[in-house]
């Protein structure tokens, strides 16, 4: 019944399905990290924890298909949401760091950025919170191009640049959290948006759409990378150019 809960069932149903196939064609372990939906997909992120008891670090990579970013408190922009998911947290209390060195819990401070970032962004803003009138209906604003360089690990990647081509809405009565209706507004190949709502399809602007309450925001990369497949059916994400007359 939730829009991000589908797609991330989709996603891995189709990881599943490309695994099993590369299984049965004898492919290494590493497969997972190879598919086309990882290539599409995944991206990576960085985790740094440093003990501020003897400042030693460690770090480790996961692999992601999405991000979910908080937007309560005063963000109000995407890149907002994104500076504080890649800020630093302190992990104290209950939730101390073990450091290996001190070899006690310690003190520490937890840092998420981006180490690779993926060709098909999707970013979940977590409207939902506990309680059954629980969502966040502020408008969150977001931009049509999207630059992930100040939320990158490194300045390896020198275009980590997307176009938006697809919103979800989740339309709900009373700001409820267990009731309502997505509506999704998507990009054609020649750079116009439509508004899809069950069967019924209609033309907007970008400016509507970007005036919407979104829940899920869809990113492609300008220019992809890892993949040839990529050249071919990236049209979405590219520039529409128009000839003088």
């Amino acid at each position: 019944e939730d829009a991000h809960e589908f797609l991330r069932y989709a996603i891995d149903t189709m990881q599943s399905a490309s695994m099993k196939e590369a299984n049965a064609n004898g492919a290494h372990k590493l497969a997972e990290e190879t598919t086309l939906i990882q290539l599409m997909f995944g991206g990576y992120l960085r985790s740094k924890i440093k003990c501020t008891k003897c400042g030693v670090s460690s770090e480790h990579c996961e692999r992601i298909l999405d991000l979910t970013v908080e937007i309560d408190g005063d963000i109000s922009t995407l890149e907002e949401a994104l500076h504080r998911f890649t800020s630093s947290e302190v992990l104290d209390g209950d939730n101390r760091y073990h450091c290996t060195r001190c070899k006690s819990y310690e003190r520490g401070k937890k840092k998420l950025t981006i180490s690779e970032a993926p060709n098909i962004l999707t970013i979940a803003l977590k409207r939902y919170q506990s309680g059954m009138f629980g969502k966040i209906n502020k408008a969150i604003r977001f931009p049509e191009y999207l630059n992930l360089s100040s939320y990158m690990s490194t300045t390896d990647d020198c275009s980590p640049v997307y176009r938006l081509y697809a919103v979800v809405v989740h339309r709900d009565v009373m700001n409820s959290s267990v009731s309502g209706h997505y509506v999704c507004y998507v990009k054609d190949s020649q750079g116009k948006w439509y508004e899809m709502d069950d069967s019924q399809v209609k033309p907007v602007s970008l400016k509507n759409v970007r005036s919407e309450c979104a829940y899920m925001l869809l990113y492609a990369r300008v220019f992809p990378t890892g993949s040839k497949v990529f050249k071919e059916i990236d049209y979405c994400s590219r520039p529409i150019t128009h000839k003088k007359s």
